[in-house]
């Protein structure tokens, strides 16, 4: 147990509630490093409503993207990966149908994919969970590298839930150029320009990614050399790139849980690109999962079929 853990337990409601709210309260016992015993008592009051329109309104998307990781992690380990995949699209689509069922008419019976304002991320969230080390079904993922990645998701805090399951993106040399951090929204391949320099931040490492049509001059100033091919390591810290080095120290702090990040540089077209970068960049289309823009069509066609037009 440490502060910098978090669990899910399931607790099957078979009471009806009354009044405004109700309070949930957990014991935790445990032994301090010293070995003194402690019972610490978390005591949390949460509102109750009889509208779902109102619970939609109140979700919290971080805490609800670390749940359904790893409620499905869970459910991996017992069921297999293929039946907890299943599961989690299925979940999204009852979410989505539930929420539409709650609208006036006009807006329940209109064409397009319409999500609740707290979770219109929740297509992207659930494509970074399948597209994850814990739940990919494809052969990339060594037994060793899963069963450690699901280790760090069954007590990853919220707060690095972000971290853990959608790497960011960063423009390196933007980031030198203007002085200060370029973050990329998307991650994606059609991202990564053979003239610049991106940082992927996956929480496990920081992948440096240098393309085959950068500067000569930039590549001296990033990493001592004007040849890509000679590319294996940052140049000393200066003036010039102490955006760069500002960044990493961040990125490399020990936070979330996750532990000091290392930083690998990979060049365009190297054997371990496709290990250490493209199996991160989440929005693209995988063996076994598809692409952020197709899975949103997947789910439009699936409510669709179950919710036809009147």
């Amino acid at each position: 147990v440490s502060t910098q853990s978090t669990w899910e337990i399931t607790q099957p409601v078979n009471h009806v509630f009354t009044g405004n709210s109700f309070d949930i309260q957990a014991v935790v016992l445990y032994t301090t490093s010293n070995g003194e015993r402690r019972i610490r008592v978390h005591t949390v009051s949460l509102a109750l409503t009889p509208s779902l329109v109102d619970l939609y309104g109140s979700v919290d998307l971080k805490a609800t993207w670390n749940l359904l990781g790893k409620v499905a992690a869970a459910q991996g380990l017992k069921n297999g990966l293929e039946a907890a995949r299943n599961s989690l699209v299925e979940r999204t689509i009852n979410t989505l149908m539930t929420f539409k069922t709650c609208l006036p008419q006009g807006q329940r019976n209109s064409a397009q994919l319409v999500l609740p304002e707290k979770l219109l991320l929740l297509p992207l969230v659930v494509t970074t969970l399948l597209k994850s080390m814990p739940l990919r079904s494809d052969s990339e993922i060594g037994p060793d590298e899963r069963v450690t990645s699901i280790l760090r998701l069954l007590c990853l805090p919220a707060e690095g839930t972000a971290r853990f399951f959608a790497p960011a993106l960063y423009d390196v040399v933007k980031t030198v150029t203007e002085g200060k951090v370029s973050f990329l929204p998307i991650t994606s391949y059609e991202q990564l320009d053979p003239a610049g320099v991106f940082l992927l931040d996956t929480g496990v490492w920081l992948a440096a990614w240098v393309g085959r049509k950068v500067d000569p001059d930039t590549l001296t100033l990033l990493f001592g050399t004007g040849n890509v091919d000679l590319v294996k390591e940052l140049a000393p810290k200066t003036e010039k790139n102490a955006a760069l080095w500002d960044l990493l120290e961040r990125l490399q702090q020990p936070v979330d849980g996750l532990g000091s990040a290392q930083l690998v540089i990979v060049r365009q077209g190297s054997p371990s690109e496709k290990s250490t970068v493209h199996r991160f960049l989440v929005e693209d289309e995988s063996a076994t999962a598809m692409s952020y823009p197709n899975f949103l069509c997947h789910l439009h066609r699936r409510i669709q079929a179950i919710s036809p037009l009147s």
